[in-house]
């Protein structure tokens, strides 16, 4: 049987690009529920 896990991934980032980058990639892999925080 496979187990299912869940990851909370929170970051501060201050290069504008690579926060844009970042949070591009994490918003098609899961669900934001902060500003900074998603839980994939």
């Amino acid at each position: 049987m496979a187990k299912k896990f869940s990851y909370l991934v929170s970051y501060d980032i201050s290069e504008p690009k690579t926060l844009r980058k970042t949070a591009a990639y994490l918003e098609r892999r899961g669900v934001r529920l902060q500003k900074s925080v998603f839980l994939l």
